[in-house]
C-alpha cells in the first residue's frame, strides 16, 4: 500500500457513513434532501475510484 490509500479509504468511508445515515433518515428527508444526499455519496465514491485510476488499481 502507498501513502494515498487514507484518503480513498477516507472517501469510500464518507459515502459509507452519508448512506446509513440516509438510510437511517430516509422517511423523514424531503425529496431535495434525499436526491442531495445521494449526490453526494455518489461524489465520495467517484473521487476513490479517480484515485485509483490514478494509481492504476482496478
Amino acid at each position: 500500500m502507498n501513502g494515498n490509500c487514507t484518503t480513498n479509504t477516507d472517501h469510500v468511508g464518507e459515502a459509507r457513513r452519508m448512506a446509513m445515515r440516509t438510510i437511517e433518515d430516509w422517511e423523514y428527508l424531503s425529496d431535495e434532501e434525499k436526491h442531495g444526499t445521494l449526490h453526494e455519496i455518489v461524489d465520495q465514491l467517484a473521487k476513490a475510484e479517480a484515485e485509483n485510476d490514478e494509481r492504476g488499481e482496478p
